[in-house]
């Protein structure tokens, strides 16, 4: 196992810092079904989620009624991005 480490400016949209999406990245490629439950406006993933109604997120449900959902519809996904953030809904 090869570890590393890099310093970026630390940023509110996580998957916007160069180092971290670089990383994401080489999963991504690999994945098809991806599901972001916090995903605010990152692009990255097929199934996106976040509670505040004013991201891109295609879905703005609770975390767990989100998840819920995606069981329901028995999406199996590849890779799953968690980036929490709280941030308040206004």
């Amino acid at each position: 196992m090869k570890f590393s480490r890099k310093w970026a400016m630390p940023d509110g949209e996580t998957f916007s810092i160069k180092p971290i999406r670089e990383f994401v990245n080489k999963y991504l490629k690999q994945s098809k079904i991806v599901i972001d439950p916090f995903s605010r406006d990152a692009d990255l993933a097929t199934h996106t989620n976040d509670l505040n109604p004013k991201t891109k997120a295609k879905n703005h449900l609770d975390v767990l009624d989100f998840l819920t959902l995606l069981k329901k519809d028995k999406v199996l996904a590849d890779l799953v991005l968690f980036d929490h953030h709280i941030h308040s809904v206004k």
